[in-house]
């Protein structure tokens, strides 16, 4: 099973005759993949082979010169909103933005941090670690696989 993650896309298309057809058929791409949270703006859950369709499908519409597509992961947006990454550890490739190596190592750092944060684990109502919650489930998943238990009961963080 393929992970889905979640995207903020959002377009900028020119505004004539012909723009107005490639905004209908970005619009149509986008609202059959996610759900619409302004006129241009989507949050969409999708797995890698899913966006890479996306983006074929958005890269055969757009006029590369005049139109802008962004697709943003969550996790970036996460880690600039709480200040784990600012603009200065992006560069531009022509993929897109990347993140440098300084901002890499950051994240990096920022989410080992956030392993080590104390929370009330879900079902066993004890504080310990987001690390430690992942080797429980780990083993709660190994025991209900092997028969040692009779229900498997997932994390889930919302």
């Amino acid at each position: 099973m393929t992970t889905r993650r979640h995207y903020i896309i959002s377009y900028d298309i020119q505004s004539d005759k012909l723009g107005d057809k490639r905004r209908a058929k970005i619009f149509d791409a986008l609202t059959n993949r996610g759900d619409r949270a302004q006129f241009s703006v989507f949050f969409c859950q999708l797995n890698p082979r899913e966006l890479a369709e996306l983006r074929m499908d958005l890269d055969a519409i757009i006029h590369h010169h005049e139109d802008q597509v962004l697709i943003v992961d969550s996790a970036v947006i996460s880690a600039i909103n709480t200040g784990m990454v600012t603009r200065s550890y992006f560069e531009m490739s022509s993929a897109g933005f990347i993140l440098k190596d300084t901002g890499r190592k950051n994240f990096i750092r920022a989410y080992d941090a956030r392993l080590d944060q104390l929370i009330t684990h879900p079902i066993f109502d004890y504080r310990c670690s987001w690390r430690m919650v992942i080797r429980l489930q780990a083993r709660l998943l190994a025991r209900w696989w092997r028969g040692g238990i009779p229900k498997y009961t997932l994390v889930s963080t919302r």
